[in-house]
């Protein structure tokens, strides 16, 4: 197996997937405190208000990642990222000054839109500089730092907290970092090139791209499993810090470093599947994880060991880790159709998935006779749908087999 080689851009995709994640996770993660600085604090029925907050996130990817087909055909990639990390980082510093919770709505939605160009065209951004060779496990190890970013925000705003620093020095140095990836897509090199051409695409083309897409009933069952694979890694992601702090009683700290663990189990996923898993074994591997996350995230509720749900997260984070990106990977495999395409239409799932399962886990947290502990209940949910979908995936999408070469 040839070893992985990296450039200039293939660096500024790291950044941009770091501080991304840094972002999307550092409310979660400081959630309590913002909370009761704003005014909804969580113990008085704030859940579905917090919930909320990721749902209007989410609701402004979407919308961002529906335009970036027609933005990457008229621009192209590289001209739509670096606008993109810079209107990110100015909205996680203007949450800094946010007065109240309409305006702190207004600047996720802010932050989402940037979000948004990011989910959709980094990992095509990926694809682009590596189509030559084994694109998924580029894309797998890529995603991986999004884990990174996950990992350095939970652990950072936890110590800040631990040491009563406010939660807004994480929030500035985040945004401080999220100017690191444009500077590195505009320094000159030969990676940058391939980043620079524009698709020769008119808006007629682009639509037909996508029609074509959205007429292939595999896509469809893809289109579902990515849905429930970010409901499923977001319910852990977004709810697990504030899950331990309120049910358990754990100190900011710890619920950060359970976040953290979560993450760094995503990131050795995700890594492995990157460096030692072959393009045609990424769906096996995907149900394999996929029926062990099940039968193991049904256990989170019931733990009461601090100790135990850190180890229980660490290991789910292994298995939950590399879904995305292969199932991103394995439908443009399996499916012969324009991959940026794919890609963008496939984040338009997973995207809400992680929205809707967040707002949903807070309205069923704000139910007593269900509670935040049994709302996780919803992880191995998802992941159970997802393995039906990707089964049934596997055995239409296209001519080949699941597991075989293409």
């Amino acid at each position: 197996m040839k070893p992985l080689r990296f450039g200039v851009c293939d660096h500024a995709t790291f950044w941009m997937f770091t501080v991304y994640a840094a972002g999307s996770v550092i409310v979660p993660v400081v959630l309590p405190d913002v909370a009761q600085s704003l005014g909804f604090p969580l113990q008085s029925g704030g859940m579905g208000a917090a919930g909320a907050l990721h749902a209007i996130r989410s609701a402004a990817m979407v919308l961002a990642m529906l335009s970036c087909g027609f933005l990457a055909a008229r621009f192209g990639i590289k001209n739509n990222l670096v606008p993109a990390s810079l209107l990110m980082s100015c909205a996680i510093a203007g949450i800094i000054a946010a007065p109240g919770y309409g305006v702190l709505m207004v600047l996720m939605f802010c932050a989402g839109l940037g979000e948004g160009i990011i989910e959709a065209l980094a990992t095509p951004a990926v694809e682009q500089l590596h189509y030559d060779e084994e694109p998924g496990r580029y894309v797998n190890f890529t995603h991986g730092f999004w884990s990174v970013g996950v990992v350095l925000a939970t652990l950072g705003s936890g110590l800040l907290l631990k040491y009563h620093f406010s939660w807004k020095y994480a929030l500035l140095l985040i945004a401080c970092c999220g100017m690191v990836p444009a500077v590195l897509y505009l320094w000159r090199s030969n990676q940058r090139a391939r980043l620079e051409v524009k698709q020769q695409q008119n808006s007629g083309e682009v639509w037909r791209n996508w029609l074509a897409v959205l007429k292939n009933p595999g896509f469809w069952l893809f289109f579902t499993a990515i849905f429930f694979a970010g409901g499923g890694e977001w319910s852990l992601t977004f709810w697990l810090a504030s899950f331990l702090r309120l049910e358990h009683g754990a100190s900011s700290f710890t619920g950060g470093a359970a976040t953290a663990l979560f993450a760094s189990g995503m990131i050795v996923g995700r890594m492995f599947a990157g460096m030692r898993v072959r393009q045609h074994d990424l769906p096996k591997l995907l149900l394999i994880n996929a029926v062990c996350a099940t039968c193991l995230g049904i256990w989170v509720p019931f733990i009461h060991q601090i100790w135990l749900l850190l180890v229980l997260a660490f290991i789910l984070g292994i298995l939950i880790g590399p879904f995305w990106p292969s199932i991103q990977s394995v439908c443009v495999d399996k499916i012969k159709l324009d991959s940026t395409s794919i890609y963008i239409l496939l984040s338009c799932a997973g995207i809400p998935g992680c929205g809707v399962f967040t707002w949903l886990q807070g309205m069923l947290g704000d139910i007593k006779a269900i509670g935040l502990s049994k709302s996780f209940l919803l992880m191995p949910l998802s992941t159970l749908i997802m393995t039906g979908s990707l089964i049934a995936a596997c055995k239409i999408a296209g001519k080949a087999k699941c597991g075989s070469d293409t």
